[in-house]
């Protein structure tokens, strides 16, 4: 798992440690962690530290990688709002591309649908949360 750190406070971590869900921190913070990555630069939000996740560990990419932000819980996802339980529910190796959903995209997830990609989205949705 890839984490997008600013100011955040960062101990929900330990919960994944102790489950075995490996991190690694990226942050824009002025006073890191010994164990963080420093961003070179603060720009993009989380998209740098994805990005940059991704360039300095290019020639072995793990095939499965969670990118979070550094909240525990988001203001802007609906169902769950908790990375821990999300993350401890994911059945890492049955998809090769999970959302970890928000307000944006849970709109789209609709058991019954005239819209196919709305009830793809809710399948897939409880299939790998077993909702």
């Amino acid at each position: 798992m890839v984490v997008s750190h600013f100011n955040e406070n960062l101990d929900w971590l330990e919960l994944l440690t102790n489950d075995g869900i490996p991190h690694t921190v990226y942050t824009r913070s002025e006073n890191p962690s010994i164990h963080h990555h420093k961003m070179p630069i603060n720009k993009g939000r989380e998209a740098v530290a994805d990005l940059q996740y991704i360039v300095d560990h290019y020639p072995n990419l793990s095939s499965l990688i969670a990118f979070v932000h550094g909240h525990r819980t988001y203001w802007h996802q609906q169902d769950p709002s908790d990375i821990v339980t999300t993350t401890r529910a994911l059945q890492w190796n049955k998809y090769t591309y999970t959302p970890l959903t928000s307000a944006m995209t849970y709109a789209t997830f609709q058991e019954h649908s005239s819209d196919k990609h709305a009830e793809v989205n809710y399948e897939l949705w409880r299939d790998v949360y077993n909702k």
